[in-house]
């Protein structure tokens, strides 16, 4: 997280510094971060983990636009945004406490938080693996498989 606690013009510094290295010498950067802002405005492809796994995978922009994963939906409607409600209103949270890392839960490691995984025994048994939903996004999720393969055929 290169620009960790900086304030924004250096975060902005560090960031044209970033991309004139990528431009003159045509590497990729992978950027780890917790700063969703950040991701979004520059990243091209984004990759969303979940205690240790991959559960999503987008260009930035379909990311951000519509997300497929439970967990991306919930982090990202949980993050503030200027043109929102009003500041007086309470962000929306994701209930419980992340899986310690030595003690995963069986099946999706999102699943105790997951409004979604009450109806689907997979979600308790099962870790589901990632599964393309059209030529540039993944989803690792038993609940998104029907909306990913609705998201393919549009």
């Amino acid at each position: 997280e290169p620009t960790t606690a900086l304030d924004v013009t250096i975060q902005r510094q560090i960031l044209e510094l970033l991309r004139e290295l990528q431009d003159a010498t045509g590497v990729a950067i992978l950027l780890i971060t917790h700063d969703l802002p950040l991701a979004a405005e520059f990243a091209h492809e984004v990759a969303v983990m979940y205690a240790g796994r991959l559960v999503e995978t987008a260009p930035a922009r379909e990311l951000f636009r519509d997300p497929l994963h439970p967990y991306t939906k919930a982090l990202l409607a949980s993050a503030p945004r200027i043109d929102a409600a009003p500041a007086r209103m309470r962000l929306p949270t994701i209930p419980g406490e992340p899986p310690h890392p030595a003690n995963r839960p069986c099946g999706c490691a999102f699943h105790p938080r997951c409004a979604e995984a009450a109806d689907d025994v997979r979600c308790h048994t099962e870790i589901p693996h990632s599964k393309p939903c059209d030529s540039r996004r993944t989803v690792a999720c038993w609940r998104a498989t029907h909306t990913a393969t609705e998201h393919a055929t549009v």
